[in-house]
């Protein structure tokens, strides 16, 4: 009974999965910050891929919106490179002065949530321009 409950905890679980180990955790603020925003880069990136991908797909006939992907993979770049930087910083300071420890998967968490955060208030401003 209680190794049913030990695989419940999500720590063990990813051991489990061979995604985590026990010993590894995150300590410094540089590494902290390498791992959020290179999880926030990639994420970010793959999501305006897939818009710029949308975007050459269907305005390829118009004369001068063909080109408007270059625009939205620059985007995909610029942004998580200034915003990236100063909230990644941010992120790892508050840990390094905390005095807490960061999982590794975390940084994972908290680059997709970077994304997905850009993301909804980029859909929130749509509506207001109408």
């Amino acid at each position: 009974m209680s190794d049913q409950t030990e695989f419940f905890n999500f720590g063990n679980f990813l051991t489990k999965l061979g995604i985590q180990d026990r010993a590894v955790t995150l300590t410094e603020s540089r590494v902290m910050f390498n791992q959020i925003f290179l999880w926030y880069l990639v994420s970010s990136f793959c999501v305006h891929f897939v818009a710029a991908l949308i975007a050459l797909f269907f305005l390829q006939k118009h004369r001068y919106a063909r080109y408007y992907f270059v625009l939205i993979l620059a985007m995909g770049l610029i942004g998580p490179v200034t915003n990236g930087i100063v909230t990644s910083a941010l992120i790892s300071i508050l840990y390094k002065f905390g005095g807490w420890v960061m999982p590794p998967y975390f940084p994972l968490c908290l680059g997709l949530g970077q994304t997905f955060s850009v993301i909804f208030l980029s859909f929130c401003n749509i509506p207001a321009t109408l």
